[in-house]
């Protein structure tokens, strides 16, 4: 895993509830 720039917390929160409700809504249509 290369550290070139350190991604805060938030960004990696908002990053997997970005893909997980993508998921959710290509599951539901």
């Amino acid at each position: 895993m290369p550290a070139k720039k350190k991604y805060p917390l938030e960004t990696c929160i908002l990053l997997v509830t970005l893909t997980a409700l993508l998921f959710a809504f290509q599951h539901l249509t």
